[in-house]
């Protein structure tokens, strides 16, 4: 046996690896029947026996391919191959147990253990000296620990480094130095470097993993994140500012501590006082309001004093907005802003409805394009711009505005409680997904059904229907068989004009309607489809638009005059086709199942 003592990695012997053959097989390698894949460093240190009887290497097979047992006689269908692998073994340096000894090279173990067995002092103790004959100068190294792996590419890499340097080498004031290095992107780094009378410097950080940061000696004043995403400064013993993904909070505690910010002039530039609930910005609070419970804008010389609210461009808008106790998170209750581009004031009241403007000649101006419904009576009530409406009661809302989000037409339930929503109908800038809506309808518990602008439809609990009650149904029969038709309908890939690039999956019209001509019905076209293909109709113009051609409620790009129409289809009614073939197919199945049962039995 090539094998000979235990190996140094591992303590292993030998591996067993099981193959069996099929017809002619002249090789084995890879994984065995047992799941192992077969390795070997040296082939010498091989055994390989076919059933049970030992092969002659060289003349029975070779390993001159990298873990692969070759040129065997062609074998027979299930015939067993057994490799046995033998570990490689080294002989090392030895050194006495008892009186130590020296390595006269660089030494290679898995493990190194150093023990004492002393009772006192601090020990055991692993010693990096350097014993240099010249006398020691500043910088000098002093040793290095590795911590080496490979990398994918088979090649040696030191992830890890520990330096030992002199700093300073003078008689009474020696300094030391460490450094710790990293391997980062293919290079070693610096990452940590301790020096002796400096600070720490750190590259990339510290982690502390949760853990407190104590900055003072009785311990009560810290830094901590052992809550996810959030740090909490502590100032004797009390949380003071909290910063999480949140936001920032200062005070937590809701002490009587003030906030104060001074500048180049003022000592309470920016100043919160906690005791009065207030806030001052340019100047002590005390010098306006002793103890309101407001906002205080100020300034030494009284003039001009206030508010400024500047625009990056003037095209921009200037906005001052007005919330309260019932406006909710993040809504603004009304708004005050200042259109720089037309020099006019624009005000707006609950949700942002526009009510009026203020323009640059003095004008008091009524917004057009809104249209609301007034809070009367169970008639209905009449719009401020004369329209008039019936109405459900005095609790019916309804708007339009074009100037929120797309909306162009709001019902709701105007109720401060229960069921007060409804629906929106608006148009959509992005007909390509899912940012615009046409349609929505929603209640307290959130949206219930929608349209987005790519004609996408979906509602909350993932389900359309229609009354199927058997109450309301009369000669009721079993379909007849689907199975032809279904054959027969090309289910084909295709883009639409509108729609760009989305590759979507349907039938053709025309195509559906040679075999279930009752599934195709005609439609007129909309006005996409008559831009996409102008025989299909023509539409409203600029040039109608300027002869006063185009009828009340019509606007250029509008249908003016279908000439021929559009076909679709009924995918409700196919689908169901689809289930009747289906059930025809579960049918068969069965059948076949049973025969093939039949015949397995016999």
């Amino acid at each position: 046996m090539p094998y000979i003592g235990r190996s140094t990695d591992g303590f292993g012997v030998r591996n067993r690896f099981l193959y069996l053959a099929s017809a002619d097989d002249t090789s084995v390698s890879g994984a065995d029947a047992n799941g192992a894949t077969l390795t070997f460093t040296d082939g010498a240190y091989v055994d390989v026996y076919l059933n049970g009887v030992l092969l002659k290497a060289g003349t029975d097979y070779n390993t001159n391919t990298a873990n692969t047992i070759a040129s065997l006689s062609a074998m027979s269908a299930n015939d067993e191959v057994t490799v046995i692998v033998y570990d490689v073994f080294t002989v090392g340096d030895m050194v006495s147990a008892t009186s130590g000894g020296t390595f006269s090279g660089a030494v290679t173990t898995a493990n190194l253990t150093v023990t004492s067995q002393a009772t006192s002092g601090f020990q055991p103790i692993l010693k990096i000296q350097r014993d240099q004959a010249d006398t020691p100068q500043n910088n000098d190294p002093l040793g290095q620990l590795d911590f080496a792996g490979k990398n994918d590419a088979e090649e040696e890499v030191n992830y890890f480094r520990m330096r030992g340097k002199i700093k300073d080498a003078s008689d009474g004031s020696e300094d030391g130095q460490m450094v710790f290095k990293v391997m980062t992107n293919g290079t070693n780094t610096d990452r940590i470097t301790i020096e002796g009378g400096q600070p720490i410097e750190l590259d990339g950080g510290v982690d502390i993993n949760g853990g407190e940061l104590i900055l003072d000696a009785d311990g009560d004043t810290s830094i901590t994140a052992d809550t996810d995403d959030q740090i909490d400064i502590k100032i004797g013993g009390t949380d003071e500012v909290t910063l999480s993904s949140s936001g920032i909070v200062i005070n937590e505690g809701g002490n009587d501590r003030d906030f104060r910010v001074e500048s180049d002039s003022y000592s309470h530039q920016l100043f919160v006082d906690a005791g009065n609930n207030s806030v001052c910005i340019g100047g002590d609070i005390a010098a306006y309001a002793t103890g309101a419970t407001d906002l205080v804008v100020g300034n030494a010389n009284n003039e001009q004093n206030g508010i400024t609210i500047v625009s990056g461009s003037g095209t921009g808008n200037s906005t001052l907005n007005f919330s309260d106790s019932n406006s909710g998170d993040g809504r603004r209750a009304g708004q005050i802003n200042y259109q720089h581009q037309y020099d006019e004031f624009q005000w707006y009241a609950e949700n942002l409805d526009h009510l009026i403007r203020f323009t640059s000649a003095g004008n008091f101006v009524p917004t057009t394009g809104y249209i609301k419904q007034c809070n009367s009576g169970a008639s209905g009530g009449t719009f401020h711009n004369g329209t008039n409406i019936g109405g459900y009661n005095a609790g019916t809302y309804n708007e339009m505005n074009h100037n929120v989000a797309d909306w162009i037409l709001l019902l709701k339930n105007y109720a401060t409680s229960g069921n007060q929503y409804g629906m929106y109908i608006g148009h959509g800038a992005d007909t390509s997904g899912t940012t615009s809506k046409f349609l929505q309808f929603y209640n307290t518990s959130g949206t219930e059904f929608e349209v987005f602008g790519n004609g996408n439809v979906q509602n909350t609990n993932n389900s359309y229907g229609q009354l199927s009650d058997e109450r309301l149904k009369s000669d009721i029969t079993d379909a007849k068989s689907q199975w032809d038709d279904l054959k027969s309908i090309k289910v084909r890939n295709f883009k639409k004009h509108n729609t760009g690039d989305l590759v979507q999956i349907g039938v053709v019209a025309q195509e559906l309607e040679k075999i279930s001509p009752h599934l195709v019905e005609e439609c007129n076209p909309l006005s996409e489809d008559i831009k996409h293909d102008a025989s299909l109709g023509t539409l409203y113009t600029e040039t109608d638009k300027d002869n006063g051609d185009i009828p009340d409620g019509r606007i250029v790009g509008d249908v003016k005059e279908v000439k021929e129409k559009v076909k679709g289809v009924k995918y409700s009614v196919l689908y169901m086709k689809a289930v009747k073939a289906l059930q025809e197919a579960m049918e068969r199945i069965e059948t076949l199942e049973a025969k093939v049962k039949a015949l397995e039995e016999a």
